[in-house]
């Protein structure tokens, strides 16, 4: 996923350079260019997951492109 500042959408982040940086240049927060769709409905009986589990697979399609699946163990 990339991102971009909120005061300024005109330059692309990955996610390392935006978590390594923390705030954007111009002092901007990152933001997803683009927000994936996700039900939460898909997520609200899932009693068996751990609070961990739950976290990754909801994060995950954020971070898709820049994690695998062997990182979540």
């Amino acid at each position: 996923m990339k991102f971009v500042s909120s005061r300024n959408r005109s330059r692309l982040f990955n996610l390392k350079e935006s978590v390594y940086a923390g705030l954007a240049p111009d002092g901007g927060l990152f933001m997803p260019v683009q927000y994936p769709s996700i039900s939460l409905i898909d997520y609200w009986n899932r009693e068996a997951d751990t609070f961990s589990d739950m976290a990754f697979s909801l994060a995950k399609p954020y971070l898709d492109e820049d994690m695998d699946d062997e990182m979540s163990e």
